[in-house]
C-alpha cells in the first residue's frame, strides 16, 4: 500500500513538471498581488518585467493589502514601486 502510494505521488509530481514545458513562448502572465510588504511587491514586479520583457503579455491583479501599493495615498511609502506600475 505504502509504494503504490509513492507511485502516485511520483506520477504527479511528474505530470505536474511535464505541463511546465507546454508554455508557449507568448503565453500571458497573471500576478495576482495580495500583499503590501515592499519587498514582495518589488520582487513581483521584477518577476513580472522580466516576463514582459521577454514577449509575456501581462497582467497584474491588487487586491487585499496589495491595493494600498496602487492608490496614491501609498505614494510616499510605495514610491519605488509606484514608478515600476508606470
Amino acid at each position: 500500500m505504502k509504494i503504490q502510494s509513492m507511485r502516485s505521488w511520483l506520477v504527479i509530481v511528474l505530470a505536474a513538471f511535464s505541463l511546465s514545458a507546454f508554455a508557449g513562448p507568448n503565453d500571458p502572465l497573471f500576478i495576482s498581488l495580495t500583499s503590501s510588504e515592499p519587498h514582495r511587491v518589488t520582487m513581483a514586479f521584477n518577476f513580472g518585467k522580466h516576463h514582459n520583457e521577454n514577449g509575456h503579455p501581462l497582467s497584474i491583479f491588487l487586491s487585499d493589502q496589495g491595493v494600498f501599493v496602487g492608490v496614491t495615498s501609498g505614494a510616499d511609502k510605495y514610491a519605488d514601486q509606484q514608478k515600476m506600475l508606470q
